[in-house]
């Protein structure tokens, strides 16, 4: 608008409710009312409000002057803006303490504030007085000229530099005297005076300005910088200027900030939310551009941020356990706002006390209720909040619990799905890094009927494990695997999946494990999901608990379950052993076999760790005791049992008896001639050569073998392989010989004898007594040579003729 417009202007007004007591001419505050006093207008416009609770006209506590300060901004949008000017003055309470008081001005309409600004100064700049009784419906009418808007043609070029500043960084600015009425540039002088300058344009330092043309750079206007310009205090300012250049830096930078400015400012609360500041002092500039630093980092768009009703509502859904469907709605608005960040959102909730509750464990029923809400609100806090929350394993409902299922309860159909859900994907990763336990997240995730708000995104979690599961097993099922896996497919976040990935081959071979996924198998299987539960005991032991392998549904014509192309092993318990023992015995007795023993148990089937038998690796330690009464719980001998122990010392495990039988055989085979005598023929010449003769040796002796151990299931071959042995296999090696060692009545399982050899026991300088060297050697050796040569050269009666001379 220009001087020339003759429109009436209505200009509203209303001030901080206070009540007072007036002392002459003067007054006293002793107290505020919480409402607003002498106003104009029957309804404050909401936008202007909004910007009053959100605190864009307050001033920090403490930091008014006697000297009033002037907030100006224009707000809203559309048909509803309003141009606001706040006069800031200090008063005091009835024992003396100062106060900031407000005193608004307003006037609907784009670009007012030069309206105000000159119905104000043409009215001797009124300030806040309780006294100053005003009438609702009764707005100022003003037609006074309104000044021209400030030629800043000049003014303009000081505001650009050669190089883009920090946000902290000082403005530098000349000084010129453009009109003298109003405008007044100068340079400071001595003890902060000011030097008006009446003609040209003069820098604050005293170094010369260099000019773009001097230097070839690209200059850059503060004018652009996302923050306020903080002006240099000493210079000479008027209002007018101020809002000009609050309006030119709002058209040079689009940082969502209306036209909005402050003169003559101590500290402000909200320094940020400004185009342009005037600061009082020099100790108020270096207060405010610390400020401005900090409230930068938080939120730049704070205009289109109702903060003052994102707080409220916390408030109220944390202080009460009635739920405000108003106050969720508020909730939801800012999560839509695309200017609330999360950055933001951390700030609001650590002003309620968030961060220092998870810090000192600090527990109450508003806290918790907080805890709930910032975990919906901050999706990837949900972890946090489980790890404050503490869930221990078998533990009732507790009172911290039960405040935030009540909550959850409550909120649950009136907050977004899609919000609730977006937790879900932080969970596995926090999982699997110790972050939350097990039992908390059953608790989150469990349906029952303490259900969780996040409960319905359960068959979401599953879902997304099984999907990712299919993806690696067809990525690896390809002939010929080509590149890299694709992460970018995956429904869980990649680096879960990597260990995985990277070692499924060698898992699947059985080579190795991975046991940072046991805490899922032992998820799932509290879940009843028991093929993810036993793919990931898979995954993490290489075998399955035995209750759960048989929960697992077999595939077709499998001996074992094939879950996502992982095979699943089961685990072998102690039962197992003793059980297949049992059967190997009683298989054993079935034969022709005079014995009454029914079960035959090594002892070091019950020690781990001896290496007298293989096969117990998943026991630590039981006592053979505890076994022998096992076992006699199932035969049901009652005390006569009829259970021997074997104790290793004197019987044979099967890796000795993998090295004697073997020996004993070879020995038979070296000597052949001994053993079997060859016939001759007409020409005088063998019927077979060595080779074949040797053969027949080595058959026959192991014919001999199986019959003297009595077991005809024997193989021979199994104790020269080389590859892995069966264990049922080992147990019919070891119940044979045990067996054959009772027939004989071998009692001693090693026995020393002389060697026929001497060796010397004292020497100086040559050996002063000798003695015959003994060995020792396995008695089972001893009498299996034995046995298998009566076997195979058995005495011999004479024939008739055989000893009769040839005639």
């Amino acid at each position: 608008m220009n001087s020339s417009d003759n429109k009436i202007h209505e200009i509203h007004e209303f001030s901080t409710g206070i009540q007072f007591e007036q002392r002459g001419n003067s007054w006293v505050s002793t107290g505020f009312t919480g409402r607003y006093m002498n106003s104009t207008i029957g309804e404050i416009p909401k936008v202007v409000e909004r910007s009053i609770a959100n605190e864009e006209f307050a001033l920090a506590e403490g930091s008014s002057t006697e000297k009033p300060a002037i907030i100006a901004r224009i707000l809203g949008s559309g048909d509803d803006i309003w141009s606001v000017i706040a006069v800031v003055t200090r008063g005091r309470d009835e024992v003396g303490r100062s106060a900031a008081f407000h005193r608004y001005f307003l006037c609907q309409g784009d670009h007012k504030l030069r309206v105000i600004l000159a119905w104000w100064e043409q009215n001797n700049r009124p300030t806040f007085n309780p006294l100053d009784k005003q009438d609702e419906g009764s707005p100022h009418i003003f037609e006074g000229e309104i000044p021209q808007p400030p030629d800043l043609e000049q003014i303009l070029p000081l505001f650009k530099v050669q190089t883009k500043p920090q946000e902290e960084q000082r403005l530098s600015s000349s000084s010129q005297s453009a009109q003298e009425a109003v405008l007044t540039w100068g340079v400071p002088g001595q003890s902060g005076e000011t030097r008006v300058i009446k003609e040209g344009i003069f820098p604050l330092s005293e170094e010369p300005v260099s000019t773009p043309e001097s230097q070839n750079v690209e200059e850059y206007s503060l004018f652009q910088q996302l923050s306020p310009i903080v002006l240099e205090p000493n210079v000479q300012y008027d209002l007018y200027t101020i809002n000009v250049l609050a309006i030119n830096k709002w058209n040079s930078c689009k940082n969502g900030l209306p036209v909005c400015w402050a003169f003559d400012v101590e500290a402000l609360l909200k320094p940020e939310r400004f185009q342009v500041i005037k600061p009082a002092s020099q100790k108020a500039r270096d207060g405010i551009n610390r400020a401005i630093a900090a409230g930068s980092r938080v939120v730049r768009n704070a205009v289109n941020i109702d903060e003052a009703a994102l707080k409220s509502a916390l408030r109220s859904l944390a202080n009460s356990s009635q739920v405000k469907p108003e106050s969720v709605e508020t909730i939801i608005n800012g999560l839509n706002n695309k200017d609330v960040t999360r950055e933001y959102w951390h700030s609001l909730f650590n002003a309620q006390g968030t961060d220092r509750a998870i810090k000192e464990k600090i527990y109450s029923p508003q806290i918790v209720r907080l805890m709930t809400l910032r975990a919906l609100v901050i999706p990837e806090t949900l972890p946090e909040f489980l790890q404050w929350l503490n869930i221990q394993k078998g533990s009732n409902v507790d009172g911290n619990q039960r405040v935030s299922l009540e909550l959850q309860k409550k909120i649950q159909p009136l907050f977004p799905k899609e919000q609730i859900g977006a937790g879900i994907t932080y969970l596995l990763p926090s999982l699997l890094g110790g972050k939350i336990s097990v039992d908390g997240l059953c608790w989150l995730l469990a349906k029952s009927g303490g259900d969780t708000i996040w409960a319905y995104g359960r068959n979401q979690f599953i879902n997304n494990i099984k999907y990712d599961l299919q993806l690696i097993y067809n990525y690896y099922s390809k002939p010929i695997v080509v590149g890299l896996f694709d992460e970018s497919t995956l429904k869980c976040k990649a680096e879960v999946w990597r260990s995985l990935i990277n070692r499924w081959r060698d898992i699947r071979g059985e080579y190795k494990k991975c046991e940072k996924y046991r805490p899922l198998a032992q998820l799932f299987e509290r879940f009843k999901e028991y093929d993810l539960a036993g793919y990931f005991y898979q995954v993490s032991d290489g075998v399955v608990k035995k209750d759960l392998f048989y929960e697992i549904p077999k595939a077709q014509n499998r001996p074992s379950p094939v879950i996502y192309g992982l095979g699943i092993e089961r685990e072998v318990t102690l039962e197992d052993i003793i059980i297949g023992l049992a059967d190997g015995v009683v298989k054993f007795f079935n034969q022709d076999v005079d014995m009454k023993l029914v079960f035959v148990i090594p002892v070091s089937l019950l020690i781990l760790g001896s290496g007298w038998f293989i096969g117990s690796k998943t026991w630590q330690y039981v006592y053979a005791n505890e076994a022998e009464k096992f076992l006699c719980q199932k035969s049901g001998g009652g005390e006569n049992c009829p259970v021997i122990v074997l104790d290793g010392k004197t019987h044979y495990s099967f890796d000795e008896i993998k090295q004697v039988i073997p020996k004993v055989v070879k020995q038979f085979i070296k000597q052949p001639k001994k053993i079997s005598t060859p016939e001759p023929t007409q020409s005088g010449s063998n019927t077979s050569g060595q080779s074949s003769e040797q053969q027949y040796t080595e058959e026959n002796v192991i014919k001999k073998l199986i019959q003297i151990l009595g077991d005809k299931n024997l193989k021979y071959q199994d104790l020269k392989s080389t590859d892995k042995i069966e264990e049922a296999v080992k147990t019919q090696w070891v119940i044979a010989v045990y067996n054959y060692q009772l027939k004989s009545k071998i009692d001693q399982k090693v026995t020393t004898q002389k060697s026929g050899k001497e060796e010397c026991v004292s020497q100086i300088f040559f050996c002063l007594k000798k003695n015959i060297k003994t060995e020792e050697i396995y008695s089972l050796e001893t009498y299996l040579t034995k046995n298998i040569n009566k076997k195979i050269n058995p005495p011999k009666k004479n024939q008739p003729g055989q000893n009769s001379p040839v005639k």
